[in-house]
């Protein structure tokens, strides 16, 4: 016997002696290892092994228990205890990571009963360490209405590290199924929701390997939930450290072998396909009342063969039999006719039932290969849902092929003796006719799966121009289940997809990755998983492009895709990535337009996009001459967009572009100092974009901007020093986004820009000296820019402002030491910008004005009587002059940027300090 197969025995041998009483060990290791004593002695030292480790865990509970002073009988011990604000009312189980505790929140916060799962923290070393953390981390990712949620968790004075979970107060799903006497759609409805959240799961990374009915449970409102992510495997190898994937590899005890897949028994790597499996195994016992095979009293590596090897018997045959395989073991529900009234059924109508599709799709799933099994959670629940539609299903029994190889590798010996020419000839002609088939297969595939993606995208409950409608957090938990309906997509979409196919999921991609991150798009401020989402799309555009290069959509959406990928990435910081993908859209553009010239409405916005954002970039690096040309070029081709629009309904879209051009028109002549231009064509834009907004019908996209127009207008104001009008633009900007707020309170773009809207009047209220109003408004900017900082890494330019004019105000006020923690806190965002990209202008300039700003607080304060700050402000001052000479030295400074600084210096008290 090979090394593998011995250790599989021992292994085998370990886990059903483990859960016999220690009494019963002895005479069940005589008869199965028989005379081979190094086996037994083996098997025996991992027994031993595990009962110190269960001694170890009992004697810490129980120290743990005898330090808190409660009684150790019973479950006693645990009610009325406190972990963190949740208290103990009764004790529901205990498992091989501790003891499971029913509790309630005691604080008044809310009234909500939790499940508790406790263990000494003393005792959570090595590989229990990482089991926990990693059933802390997994847990904490999900959020899935078919999933238990981790609520908390946390550690007690005493040394009890606990969890706190979502309580499921019902039975399990097969259960439940009984109880309730639910017919087979009834349980094919129920069991699909289990596959949604399991699909779910796996679009993140996560496999249960436990799948089994007392792991779905079934609330009183007749929902499942999964629960005990506890021994989960991180499918991404690269998101999960070393730790983890040494605790899946040797968690022999953590899988339970009526449930597992052959991989899993046989101790190979799993990933879905293998909870696939478990899954067919749940459906098998919630159609039939049965198991697929029966493994009672059989010895491990008996066990084994049958996992592995014995196919099980059809559904629709399971429910016919009347003799039970161990009559020593008959209950009354195993009776036939009893199992078919549980499903409101009789014997003869519940077979008919089965037979066909059922069988196939469950059957299907419990393929010995995995590679025969459903890719995914997300394929088995769509041939569930073919099924109760009436549609053709996806699963098929093995072709002729596949049925000759496994036959040809069963006896191969005799048959390479004997008729080895005919079988060749006869598997090429098979091997030609399937393959024909399979090209039919593969054609109709591919235009279903391009209807499928088509439905994905309206869950997002948004139309595929972009312009959203709906609140955006009623579309979080559509957006990351289309996500996860997409890459299950992808994933079928194997051998030869068609361009058709490809196009919709790169549409969908794009569309979904706008959604979830885009920071000038409304979207649910996700902007990792936007990046993501666009780096897919890019490579499939990119692959059609590849494909047929003279067809023109897919370029134009590869340049489209790379600019909404920039933008995100200038977004959170990554300035280099961002310049390159926008100079390749450039490019990209240009060949374009020398291809097809500038006569195509859809073109010519495209290269307008991409001029916009040369501007900006160019605008951040101080090169206003450049930013200028790409500013006029703008506003020649959003002419020439208006120009080919007839009238009609899509024009109101081009206009929107209209307002858009302006406006970057309007902050290139404020950056110039060109102050009463800069108002003039900001009034312009925002004129158009009052009209536009006032139009019946008028989408939360162009309401806001609308909201924006007014935005630019304070600051143009702002700029011009004006602070009064200023304000009164500010106004009318937080008016406009504040109903747009309460209509989309979720949407974190909305609120991102509120927050931006409150800096800018904070602004304007500091120009015009009104400190105390000003503080509202960068309070109010703080309180709704800080929670979306990790979500949106951008809002950490205008936070940094934020801080620093706290500062300043609050220096005015001679409120010395928060001004000083406010100044700290702008220096600390500005250097944590500057550090991400030093060559990034933006970033130092904000730095430069922090520092500048603090030395104005510490002369403002030792001009109030404590020359002590002279030092401190002098320091400030040459660490922020150092920085603008850096700026200025490369000519990254605009007119009004100068001035800026001028004014600030201007400001610095005279003859405060010493040699001042």
């Amino acid at each position: 016997m090979s090394d593998p197969q011995r250790w599989a025995l021992i292994k085998g041998l370990f886990a059903r002696a483990a859960e016999l009483p220690p009494g019963d060990r002895a005479g069940f290791l005589d008869e199965q290892t028989g005379g081979d004593p190094e086996l037994r002695a083996r098997v025996e030292e991992l027994l031993a092994a595990d009962d110190a480790s269960s001694d170890f865990l009992d004697e810490g509970v129980a120290r743990a228990v005898k330090r808190l002073g409660v009684d150790e009988d019973g479950r006693h011990r645990w009610i009325g205890r406190r972990f963190g604000p949740y208290e103990v009312v009764d004790e529901l189980g205990r498992g091989g990571m501790g003891v499971v505790l029913l509790a309630r929140r005691a604080d008044g916060r809310y009234d909500r009963e939790v499940a508790l799962k406790v263990v000494p923290a003393a005792l959570v070393q090595g590989h229990l360490e990482s089991r926990f953390r990693a059933e802390v981390r997994i847990l904490a990712d999900l959020d899935h209405p078919n999933i238990a949620r981790l609520l908390d968790a946390g550690e007690t004075d005493e040394g009890l590290a606990y969890l706190v979970m979502e309580y499921v107060d019902g039975p399990r799903i097969d259960r439940f199924a009984d109880e309730g006497s639910l017919d087979v759609r009834a349980r094919l409805t129920l069991f699909r929701q289990v596959l949604d959240g399991v699909d779910y799961a796996h679009a993140r990374g996560v496999v249960h390997r436990d799948l089994k009915p007392s792991n779905i449970l079934v609330t009183r409102s007749g929902v499942p939930k999964l629960v005990d992510f506890g021994i989960a495997k991180l499918l991404d190898p690269a998101s999960s450290d070393a730790e983890t994937q040494v605790l899946t590899r040797t968690a022999h005890r953590m899988l339970t072998p009526e449930y597992a897949s052959p991989e899993q028994v046989r101790g190979e790597p799993v990933d879905a396909r293998s909870d696939v499996y478990s899954l067919g195994i749940v459906l098998y016992r919630l159609l039939t009342g049965r198991a697929p095979y029966s493994l009672d009293d059989t010895a491990p590596q008996a066990a084994e063969r049958v996992i592995c090897e014995r196919s099980p018997s059809r559904p629709s045959d399971a429910v016919t039999r009347t003799v039970p395989e161990d009559p020593a073991r008959t209950r009354p529900a195993d009776d036939p006719d009893v199992l078919a009234r549980q499903r409101s059924s009789t014997r003869d109508r519940l077979q008919r039932s089965l037979r066909g599709d059922l069988d196939t799709i469950v059957l299907h799933a419990l393929a010995k290969e995995p590679s025969r099994r459903y890719a995914t959670a997300g394929a088995f629940s769509d041939d569930i849902d073919r099924h109760l539609e009436g549609r053709v299903i996806r699963a098929r029994n093995p072709g002729p092929v596949y049925r000759a190889r496994r036959f040809v590798r069963r006896r191969w010996l005799p048959l390479a003796a004997t008729i080895a020419g005919l079988l060749a000839a006869t598997v090429l002609f098979v091997q030609t006719r399937e393959a024909e088939a399979q090209r039919r297969v593969a054609e109709a595939n591919s235009a279903e799966l391009t209807g499928l993606v088509g439905s994905v995208l309206s869950t997002l409950n948004t139309d595929l121009s972009g312009r959203d409608q709906g609140p955006t957090a009623t579309r979080v938990a559509a957006v990351e289940a289309a996500v996860a309906s997409l890459d299950s997509l992808a994933s079928r979409a194997n051998g030869s997809p068609s361009p058709q196919l490809l196009e919709a999921l790169a549409g969908a991609y794009q569309e979904v990755g706008t959604v979830q991150g885009h920071p000038i798009s409304s979207s649910v401020g996700r902007v990792d998983d936007a990046i993501v989402s666009l780096r897919k799309a890019l490579d499939l555009w990119e692959q059609l492009v590849r494909l047929d290069p003279s067809r023109p959509r897919p370029p134009m959406e590869t340049v489209e895709t790379r600019v909404l990928l920039a933008d995100i990435l200038r977004a959170r910081g990554d300035h280099g990535e961002a310049a390159a993908l926008l100079g390749r859209a450039r490019h990209d553009v240009d060949s374009l337009s020398a291809v097809h010239g500038l006569d195509d409405v859809g073109l010519v916005s495209l290269v307008a996009m991409v001029a916009e954002r040369q501007s900006w970039q160019s605008s951040d690096e101080g090169d206003l001459v450049a930013a200028e040309g790409y500013v006029t070029r703008l506003t020649d081709l959003t002419r020439r967009i208006v120009d080919l629009t007839p009238e009609g309904p899509g024009r109101v879209g081009v206009l929107e572009e209209v307002v858009l051009g302006l406006q970057a028109e309007a902050r290139l002549e404020g950056q110039l100092a060109r102050h009463d231009d800069a108002i003039a064509t900001q009034s312009d834009a925002l004129a158009l974009a009052d009209s536009l907004a006032d139009l019946p019908g008028s989408t939360q996209r162009m309401r806001g901007i609308r909201a924006t127009a007014w935005y630019h207008l304070g600051w143009r104001y702002n700029d011009a020093d004006r602070p009064a009008r200023a304000e009164a633009a500010f106004d009318q900007a937080l008016a406009h986004m504040s109903t747009m707020e309460q209509e989309d309170p979720g949407n974190a773009t909305i609120m991102a820009s509120m927050g931006q809207f409150h800096e800018g009047r904070g602004q304007a209220r500091i120009r015009g000296e009104r400190w105390e109003e000003a503080l509202v408004d960068l309070d109010r900017a703080d309180e709704l820019l800080t929670p979306i900082l990790p979500s949106l890494p951008y809002v950490a330019f205008v936070l940094a402002q934020v801080h620093r004019e706290r500062g300043e105000a609050l220096a005015r006020l001679a409120r010395w030491s928060e001004a000083e923690s406010a100044y700290e806190r702008s220096v600390e965002l500005a250097e944590q910008l500057a550090a991400r990209d030093t060559t990034f202008a933006p970033a130092r300039k904000v730095l430069a004005l922090s520092h500048l700003s603090d030395a104005l607080h510490h002369r403002l304060h030792a001009a109030a009587g404590d020359p002590a700050h002279c030092a401190y402000g002098e320091e400030a001052e040459r660490i922020g002059q150092g920085h603008w000479g850096w700026l200025r030295g490369r000519n990254q400074l605009a007119p009004v940027e100068e001035a800026i600084w001028a004014d600030f210096e201007g400001m610095m008290p005279e003859g405060s300090c010493a040699g001042g």
